[in-house]
Order: C-alpha cells, then sequence, then structure tokens
C-alpha cells in the first residue's frame, strides 16, 4: 500500500507523511506519527486510522476527503425524491433526455418500504396510454441509471467529487454517455473520476473548486 499526504505552508512543499509498503516516513510530530504507524494495520489507510486518533496533522485533509467525495451507491435516487421533493423534476428531465420511455414516476410508500414505479406512454394510438411499470421489472441499465441519477444531480448542484468504480457495468452506453455529458457543462464545479473493467481511471470534468 503506497500513500501519501502533503500541505503547502507558506506557499512551499511540506511533507506530512508517506507510506510505501508498511515503511512510513513524518516530517512532523515524529514521535506521535511512528506510534499510530505502529498501531495502523496493513489494510487500514494511515489518513483514516491517524484521524480517529486524532492527529492534527491529518484532520483537515481527512475532513476534506469525507466532505467532498460521493459515493453514488451511497444514496439511491428514491431516497432522495421522498425527501427532496425539488428534486423529483430535475430528475425526471433527466430520464426524459435519456429517452427510455418514461414520462413519469412515482414512489408509493407502504410502511418502512418505498416501492418506484416508472410510467410509460404507449405511442401510436389516439388515447396515448400511460401505464405503471414496477422499477424492479425494468432493464438492468434503466435501474442502475435511475438509481445514481438522483447522486449525480446532487454531486453536480455541490460541486462535490463522484467516485465510481466500473461506469459503464449494466449500463448502455447511451445510457453512459447521457450521464457523463450532465458533468460536461462549463459552468458546473463537479469532478468525475471513474474505473471500467479495463482499470482505466478517467477524469470527465474537473474545474477547480
Amino acid at each position: 500500500m503506497k500513500e501519501y499526504l502533503y500541505y503547502w505552508p507558506k506557499g512551499r512543499e511540506a511533507l506530512i507523511f508517506s507510506r510505501d509498503n508498511g515503511k512510513y516516513l513524518f516530517r512532523e510530530n515524529i514521535a506521535e506519527q511512528e506510534t499510530l504507524a505502529g498501531r495502523t494495520p496493513s489494510n487500514r489507510l494511515y489518513l483514516v486510522a491517524s484521524n480517529s486518533w486524532n492527529l492534527p496533522q491529518t484532520e483537515n485533509a481527512y475532513r476534506w476527503f469525507n466532505e467532498n467525495l460521493s459515493d453514488p451507491d451511497e444514496q439511491d435516487t428514491p431516497d432522495m425524491t421522498i425527501s427532496m421533493e425539488a428534486e423529483k423534476a430535475k430528475i425526471l428531465n433527466e430520464l426524459l433526455l435519456a429517452d427510455l420511455g418514461i414520462t413519469q414516476y412515482g414512489i408509493n410508500e407502504t410502511g418502512d418500504k418505498s416501492d418506484v414505479l416508472m410510467v410509460h406512454q404507449v405511442k401510436g394510438n389516439m388515447e396515448n396510454e400511460k401505464y405503471p411499470l414496477p422499477l424492479e421489472n425494468e432493464s438492468a441499465g434503466t435501474q442502475r441509471f435511475f438509481s445514481r441519477i438522483g447522486p449525480w444531480l446532487s454531486a453536480l448542484n455541490e460541486g462535490r467529487i463522484l467516485i465510481i468504480d466500473e461506469l459503464e457495468a449494466s449500463l448502455h452506453p447511451l445510457l453512459t454517455r447521457c450521464l457523463v455529458e450532465m458533468i460536461q457543462d462549463p459552468s458546473v464545479k463537479a469532478q468525475v473520476n471513474y474505473t471500467n473493467t479495463f482499470e482505466y481511471v478517467g477524469v470527465c470534468h474537473a474545474t477547480p473548486v
């Protein structure tokens, strides 16, 4: 495991710690950091471990990661639309742009359970008949697109950074493109770091914040 942390006091680079396969190097608060390094398991980040022991040198960096990085799988779109009704119109707009045949969606709450119904419109008849379909009966691509669209919009609104593993998994290429294009507006202060099945790391957009 390799890990390091620098900061720039008075515009000059200064090392807080570096870690390379169990070998540590410190330039500040050396005695305390060596003690904490000895307590850190080999499979745990020193940044996380040292912060849990209230090391002041790593506190700010840990807080930044905790407050600015978002995992789209930590919060589902249904949860967001239940708690933030204002987001529903934005989510519906993206569903329409993705051309999934969905004209509306709703959340049915029964006790502690929330069921999502996607409303489709049948084209080609006089009445333009609409019919609801449970989200669980939609394609895997539609389910994944819907589950992620809420967190993506939230990250865009807040200027957060999204970390996504295997962006294209279970997602049609056109839907992947739709999600990526959402963050390519120059006015958007957001960044998405993602990997695909070839372990390539890509940065879609990175406007300084």
